[in-house]
């Protein structure tokens, strides 16, 4: 309980920074917002683990990451790639190696485009709209997963953010 009160005490610093009775875009007060997120704390479910994480990738190849402490059953990936005021931005979603998909899309400076593609975790594109990394997920492991990375073209690494929840 005491991660609770810490959490706690975290959102009440947080949004003190600002006026208590600023009103948002929402029409409730900080009062209110922080009374609302003080429940979900306390209905959190403490069996639920959730191990978020990030890093860049520069290359072909296949990726373990490991560490996690469980085999996850859901794994969310988000990748952002950007170049000359250009961006592409990936966000990939999976419960199983055979059961995962990606959103991406991509703004080539006046436009954006979405797409949703089947058997990839993530994917993005560069400046010019040709896909920049591509990975697909190979599988879950007892702790953490493993992907394979596809038609790096990028000139620097792509970061990419990882949830895994059990």
């Amino acid at each position: 309980m005491e991660e609770d009160t810490n959490l706690e005490a975290t959102i009440i610093d947080i949004a003190s920074q600002e006026e208590e009775k600023e009103i948002h875009s929402d029409e409730f007060s900080n009062e209110d917002n922080i009374a609302f997120l003080k429940r979900q704390i306390r209905e959190l479910d403490t069996s639920t683990n959730c191990v978020f994480g990030n890093t860049t990738q520069g290359a072909d190849g296949t990726v373990s990451i490991t560490g996690i402490g469980f085999k996850p059953s859901l794994i969310k990936i988000r990748a952002w790639y950007q170049q000359d005021g250009k961006a592409g931005e990936s966000n990939g979603i999976a419960t199983t190696a055979t059961n995962d998909i990606v959103y991406t899309r991509k703004f080539d400076g006046t436009n954006y485009t979405q797409e949703i593609i089947d058997n990839y975790i993530i994917y993005t594109f560069d400046n010019a709209g040709t896909v920049a990394l591509r990975a697909t997920l190979d599988s879950i492991d007892t702790d953490g997963f493993t992907m394979t990375f596809s038609n790096y073209i990028a000139s620097s690494s792509i970061k990419y953010l990882y949830e895994c929840y059990k």
